[in-house]
């Protein structure tokens, strides 16, 4: 069985602007909020925006000047509803490290 996603009705998201415009423009365009955010090894924001049905995301890096680009966009998020090993989840890891996807947890 293969699973393609149907074709996104993604409008025209310029490639960057400024930070607080592009957060604006998902929230709009999208209705996708802030998620999460982190430094990465080159001192760039990275943040994930989500619709709250998980309908699409979008992840951002922005510079430190605020210059914000979009860096990849997609459709069928879910949220993890025990994340991390303090509330026994496992940590995050490569393709092949975990079992296979069982479903949803009870």
């Amino acid at each position: 069985m293969s699973f393609a996603p149907a074709a996104s009705p993604r409008v025209t998201v310029p490639g960057c602007l400024p930070r607080a415009e592009m957060g604006r423009l998902l929230a709009e365009e999208y209705n996708e909020r802030l998620r999460g955010q982190g430094l990465n090894s080159n001192g760039r924001l990275i943040e994930i925006y989500v619709n709250p049905v998980g309908d699409s995301w979008s992840l951002t890096e922005t510079d430190p000047s605020g210059q914000s680009c979009l860096r990849a966009a997609g459709q069928y998020w879910q949220m993890e509803r025990d994340a991390g090993p303090e509330a026994g989840g496992q940590p995050a890891g490569l393709p092949g490290d975990a079992p296979a996807f069982a479903g949803p947890r009870p």
